[in-house]
């Protein structure tokens, strides 16, 4: 989805005053399912959902005045609702393998994935001017609440009647993120107030799982894999005769729970290799850059907070695994990962000379 909206006011005689709003939402719930299915000499089994979610939002105001200007704009976005509570999550991706039995009459694969690649962009633009007194103000908001998993529960796969065993890949991966931009300009002759506001909340549990059955197989591959991104640029600029103040506020906040693993008394035996990883790769890049100018007072103040929280487990509970290693695939797992990446900028400059 996407929307902009754009909006001029002019004033020649006195005051000018403008505000804007810009909003898009978006939840959906995407599922592939086989349950309560009998497979007989199947080579090759998949069972995968994705959601490709993208939002542009873009809200911009240009307010101009003789002796006074007031503007205001806000752009806001969420995929999967407002709320910042997981058990509330609005966007989900599901595949699953449910109470389900497999028999395969050659070597083949089995494979169960579920992809969410979710993104937010959103921009607010604010630029005012008067004669005497100008304020402008700009905020923009990306929210993002999903859950995705994969899932092989009470399903059987092979028995040694088979002489082939199969490939079995139970995969998630939890991508996308928020792009969010505030440019606040304002100028006068007299006093200039210029202030911007983003606020970016990413709360997703992404779970890839075996649970219960039986898999007498070749190799098992178990992962949940989670790369989300907030990129953050703000910059406030305010410049007058007298006095001019500048200000940037934003908040950047990941939760991210992500597991794998193999649970419920399952029982997988494998001639090659079981992998159960979970991997987490989140970053959040903020940028403030603060101008201000006047006369004779200049003020310009930036605040951020940026916080990235959860869990990454890759377990194996109360199930029996074995794995004979037989065969030349491997499990590889990417050793250089920064499981906290946080990349906070303040640029302030309060050089200009009004005068």
């Amino acid at each position: 989805g996407g929307a902009g909206i754009d909006t001029v006011d002019y004033s020649t005689s006195g005051a000018a005053i403008n505000g804007l709003v810009a909003a898009n939402r978006i939840s959906n719930t995407s599922v592939a399912s086989a349950d309560n299915t009998n497979f007989n000499n199947s080579k090759d089994i998949n069972v995968k959902a994705q959601d490709d979610s993208n939002i542009i939002t873009v809200a911009a105001g240009l307010t101009i005045g003789n002796t006074a200007a007031v503007g205001g704009s806000i752009a806001y976005s969420d995929i999967g609702g407002a709320s910042t509570s997981a058990e509330k999550a609005g966007q989900i991706v599901s595949a699953k393998i449910t109470n389900s039995n497999i028999k395969s009459s050659q070597a083949g694969t089995v494979a169960v994935e579920a992809t969410d690649n979710a993104k937010i962009n959103v921009v607010s633009v604010g630029v005012g001017g008067a004669g005497d007194v100008a304020v402008q103000g700009a905020a923009s908001s990306g929210i993002i609440n999903k859950k995705a998993e994969a899932l092989l529960t009470n399903t059987n796969i092979d028995d040694k009647t088979c002489t082939k065993n199969n490939d079995v890949s139970v995969v998630v991966n939890n991508n996308g993120g928020i792009n969010n931009g505030a440019l606040v300009i304002a100028g006068s002759g007299t006093a200039a107030i210029g202030a911007g506001v983003a606020v970016n909340n990413i709360t997703q549990n992404t779970t890839a799982a075996v649970s219960g059955g039986k898999q007498e197989i070749s190799d098992l591959n178990v992962k949940a894999n989670t790369d989300s991104k907030i990129n953050n640029i703000g910059v406030g600029g305010a410049g007058a005769g007298t006095v001019g103040i500048a200000g940037s506020v934003a908040v950047n906040l990941i939760t991210s729970n992500t597991t794998a693993q193999i649970i419920g008394n399952a029982e997988t035996k494998a001639s090659g290799n079981i992998g159960v990883v979970a991997q987490n790769d989140e970053a959040i890049n903020n940028y403030a850059g603060i101008i201000s100018g006047a006369g004779t007072v200049a003020v310009g103040i930036a605040a951020t907070v940026n916080s990235i929280s959860g869990d990454t487990k890759a377990t194996i509970e109360d199930s029996k695994v074995s794995a004979q290693g037989s065969d030349n695939n491997k499990v590889t797992v990417n050793e250089d990962v920064d499981d906290s990446n946080i990349y906070n900028n303040v640029v302030q400059a309060s050089s200009l000379d009004l005068t």
